[in-house]
């Protein structure tokens, strides 16, 4: 019998090491002694499943002193470092083991008053590559003793989940032999003498909340250890209560309680674990089943009022998500990253208790309340700007945005469209990554400034639209994980929420189907949240082209489609029934006569003309026409097409022109200068179209980094989503800021001038002479610009003869014939007007050089006039091959230099036969920076 029963416990000590990720002997670590740590690789997440190479350890110490259950002490080598000591012994494929000794205080070099709490742990291929981790990604923890003499109980895991009736096997170990017992909601259930194990089974379990308790006793020392665990029964059935809504449901007359309601067809049982119940599984605390809404519920009671409570629900056996519904999310990975700056004071994750990602509730939570009411004007005449937060600022905050709004009212901004912030995966993004679709991302503001945010844009007259997207979800989404095929990687087939795969091909993630009611409902009521709690005024839904079932190839999936407007109408009354001014605007992209009938039904399409306008300020004019700017050139019947230059997702304008810009004999768009005031032209053609009309971010200064721009100054498609330059000093660049004056000009004729929202105008946009005439009973206008790389005539018919007023120039004209001949200079632009308005631009500053005087330029280069005729040009770089040209104001190289002389980390040349009294261009190129500046010698 003795023999049998050591059997069975060495076997079930066995079963243990090949079922974790990791094992240790002895079973509980003690701080004063050697341990062997045994590493499974086929289990955790597999990072180094199958790996032949060599495998190391990159560990550490949780200890009192630590900040958090993740706060590592005493690493012992740094990421990537090789050591000998951190080096595992493969003892079979993908089994490892490392000694650590003699001691946790020898071997992690920490002093010997440390109080060790665990070790801390992740297994690496040589190279850094392959990780060994927990299933969802986290380091992994090993709980250690102080005490030489311990007991620790072997099966089952603590707080676990079984069903009535089954047999459960008991089993403790002891370091040492001694007296044993094992004690059941404090029954003596077994004993032994003089034994380092003890096991007993409970065949028939029945329903109820138990601990287990197993005890070590020699020479009068007793050590102890203890577990909860849960027998359930069947799930308790009961109709939702009347007024429960999916999610987290607040009492306006009880801030003691709240209802939680969670959606989960095809689901057994759910239980609730959280702050409220110390993470314990208790029957108390199994939500009751609604059969026929697919629903389960509870009523949580006896809360504190304002205290916050994380919690999750744990879902059958294996199942452990949060609430999807939740308002705030704690990110067990990244928000110990985030400033206390930008969120104080945020909770505390669970650690050891939770897992993945964590939902909060706070009953009578601080509200903020709206000081400003606030509804759009005209919103198929508004200026949108798109703005990503964690690049319009070094500081990367709502914050820093928000003490920018002087500037943008400035500019005349009437509605600003914020990159993705619903809680998104990680901290640096661009946001299309979202997982919880009703919090707000910690990584901007807490959620009482978002709200300060908006009411102060309201203040200003500046609408706030919220870029969404309800295509795709990451992993982390809790309807992705409740209904998961681990196997492939993807949603399971039974997913009420999601598809297996995305039936068109553009999808990123796991495609929502929103021909499914359960998806229908969940963004319904997430629309509805962010309007009603964040008065926000309307959506920039991410692509919708994906919000069909109906399969499609990269050639057909922009084909007309009645079940994808169906989808879309059905949200958009969504969105007007809670707010009927707010603004629903698509990235759709598809046939026109799918987009009219979206416009028709009240909904606005981005208009990307990217393309267009950058070939134009290029000067390659045969491809460059920006007809779709013009909703009656598609043939609609409302302005409803949002037509921009440039957006987070497209090429920047400058960038393209700095790179690819046409160059003749007499005229180089890749100038600087020259590429900015043909920018300036592009901006009138953009914004004098009727329609509301949207500028990307820095666009009106001319931004000239790649998309694609690395963080290291390289260009690859790889850093398309990265962190850009922020680059503020632009404002003090006199070109551009020149192209900055003409946007605020043209956005606020465009939002104060009733011409501007005129339905009767005529364009003609398609050659290298491009013009848009609009036509009302206040004023007439017509804007022309010559886009070719040379002079231009070009016919225009006005509306009336009469005097004209050039709005930027101050110049008037009296036309007699209404047939007139513009001549056009390569680049040139005007906006005439029937109505004597002017907006005085800045000039370029010309910066004069004297006699034997040295003038810095900008940023490094530097010019002095050495001489009467001779200039000498340097510019501070470590580059070798390094440009230097001189233009005219037209753009016309009059010099170039490209052997220049290199001395103390500057180069320089010197320029004989200066052009003098006369505006010059300079431009200096190294391969990784321009700088041009307009310079007279006097």
């Amino acid at each position: 019998m003795k023999k049998t029963f050591i059997l069975v416990f060495c076997l079930l000590a066995f079963a243990k090491i090949l079922q974790a990720q990791v094992a240790t002997e002895p079973l509980t670590p003690v701080v004063s002694k050697s341990v062997k740590v045994i590493f499974d690789a086929t289990q955790g997440n597999k990072g180094l499943m199958n790996y032949t190479g060599d495998v190391y350890v990159h560990t550490g110490l949780i200890t009192s002193a630590s900040s958090s259950g993740s706060d590592w002490k005493y690493v012992v080598s740094q990421w990537g470092e090789n050591l000998p000591k951190t080096k595992l012994t493969r003892t079979r494929p993908n089994v490892y083991e490392l000694e650590i000794s003699p001691d946790l205080f020898t071997y992690y070099n920490a002093p010997a008053n440390t109080r060790i709490l665990k070790m801390a742990f992740v297994f690496r291929s040589s190279d850094g590559n392959k990780t060994g981790k927990t299933a969802d990604g986290g380091d992994i923890f090993v709980d250690v003793s102080e005490f030489a003499f311990n007991i620790a109980i072997t099966t089952p895991q603590n707080n676990q989940i079984f069903n009535t009736g089954r047999t459960i096997e008991f089993s403790a170990a002891a370091s040492d032999s001694c007296g044993l017992t094992l004690l059941l909601n404090g029954t003596n259930i077994a004993s032994e003498s003089n034994r380092k194990s003890i096991a007993y089974t409970l065949p028939d379990a029945v329903s109820g909340n138990y601990l287990l308790k197993a005890t070590a006793v020699k020479n009068g020392e007793t050590a102890m250890d203890s577990i909860k665990f849960v027998v359930r029964g069947e799930t308790p059935v009961a109709p939702v209560p009347s007024g429960l809504k999916d999610g987290i449901n607040y009492y306006s007359d009880d801030s003691t309680k709240v209802g939680l309601v969670l959606p989960a067809p095809l689901k057994q049982y759910v239980y609730v674990l959280g702050d409220f119940n110390n993470w314990e599984f208790s029957n108390d605390y199994m939500m009751k089943h609604d059969t026929a809404n697919k629903r389960f519920w509870m009523i949580l009671e006896n809360l504190v009022p304002r205290q916050e409570y994380a919690f999750q629900y744990q879902i059958d056996s294996n199942i452990r998500v949060a609430d999807a519904y939740a308002e705030k999310i704690l990110d067990p990975w990244n928000d110990k990253y985030i400033p206390a700056s930008i969120y104080p004071n945020i909770k505390a994750y669970p650690e050891g208790k939770a897992d993945g990602m964590v939902s909060v509730l706070q009953t009578n939570k601080p509200k903020y309340v709206f000081q400003h009411n606030f509804e759009v004007q005209n919103p198929q005449n508004l200026v949108i700007y798109e703005a990503l937060i964690r690049d319009f600022t070094g500081a990367g905050s709502l914050k820093a945005l928000y003490d920018s709004l002087d500037y943008l009212q400035n500019m005349g901004v009437t509605a600003i469209e914020l990159m993705p912030v619903q809680e998104f995966d990680g901290n640096n993004s661009w946001g299309y990554n979202p997982c919880f679709f009703f919090a707000l991302d910690k990584a901007y503001a807490t959620e009482n400034f978002y709200k300060q945010f908006i009411d102060e844009c309201h203040r200003r007259g500046i609408a706030v639209i919220f870029d969404v997207v309800y295509n795709h979800a990451t992993g982390n989404q809790p309807f992705a994980k409740m209904y998961w095929d681990a196997a492939n990687g993807r949603p399971a087939a039974n997913n009420p929420w999601f598809n297996v795969a995305a039936p068109h091909p553009y999808s990123v993630f796991n495609d929502f189907n929103h021909e499914s009611v359960y998806t229908r409902e969940f963004v319904k009521q997430s629309l509805k949240h962010l309007l009603n709690e964040y008065k926000i005024d309307g959506f920039r839904f991410d692509l919708t082209k994906g919000f069909t079932n109906k399969v499609s190839t990269e050639a057909t999936a922009s084909n007309y489609d009645a079940s994808r407007i169906a989808i879309l109408c059905d949200y958009h009354r969504t969105v007007v029934g809670t707010k009927p001014n707010a603004i629903m605007i698509l990235e759709h992209f598809c046939d026109n006569r799918e987009e009219k009938e979206l416009s028709d039904s009240g909904m606005m399409v981005w208009g990307n003309l990217n393309y267009a306008l950058c070939e134009s300020v290029m000067g390659y004019t045969e491809n460059s026409d920006m007809s779709g700017l013009s909703y009656k050139y598609r043939g609609w019947n409302q302005p409803n097409i949002v037509g921009y230059g440039e957006s987070h997702d497209e090429e920047r304008m400058m960038y393209k022109a700095s790179q690819w810009g046409k160059k003749t004999d007499t005229y180089d768009v890749k100038n600087k200068v020259v590429a900015l005031s043909r920018g300036e032209a592009a901006a009138l053609m953009l914004l004098s179209v009727p329609g509301p009309k949207m500028i990307w971010q820095f666009g009106e200064l001319g931004y000239d980094y790649s998309i694609n721009h690395c963080e290291n100054g390289t260009i690859s498609d790889n850093c398309r989503t990265n962190p850009k330059p922020v680059r503020w000093d632009y404002d003090t660049v006199a070109s551009r800021k020149r192209l900055y004056a003409v946007y605020v000009a043209l956005a606020k004729l465009k939002t104060q001038e009733q011409v501007f929202r005129t339905t009767d105008f005529t364009i003609s946009l398609s050659g290298g002479g491009k013009s848009v005439v609009l036509r009302d009973s206040t004023m007439n206008v017509a804007a022309v610009a010559n886009f070719e790389t040379s002079a231009l005539n070009y016919q225009l018919a006005l509306p009336k003869t009469g005097w004209w007023y050039d709005c930027f120039s101050g110049d008037s004209v009296n036309i007699t014939d209404v047939n007139h001949t513009f001549n056009l200079d390569a680049g040139e632009y005007h906006l005439w007007l029937t109505k004597p308005i002017f907006v005085k631009l800045p000039k370029p500053s010309d910066i004069i050089v004297r006699n034997r005087e040295k003038v810095e330029l900008s940023e490094g280069l530097t010019v002095r006039l050495i001489g009467p005729q001779t200039a000498e040009i340097r510019f501070k770089t470590n580059h070798s091959n390094v440009k230097v040209q001189v233009f005219n104001t037209a753009g016309r190289e009059i010099k170039t230099f490209k052997n220049m002389q290199h001395s103390n980390g500057e180069a320089y040349v010197y320029w004989e036969n200066v052009v003098k009294s006369t505006p010059v261009i300079i431009s200096v190129t190294d391969g990784k920076k321009t700088i041009s500046q307009k310079v007279i010698f006097e």
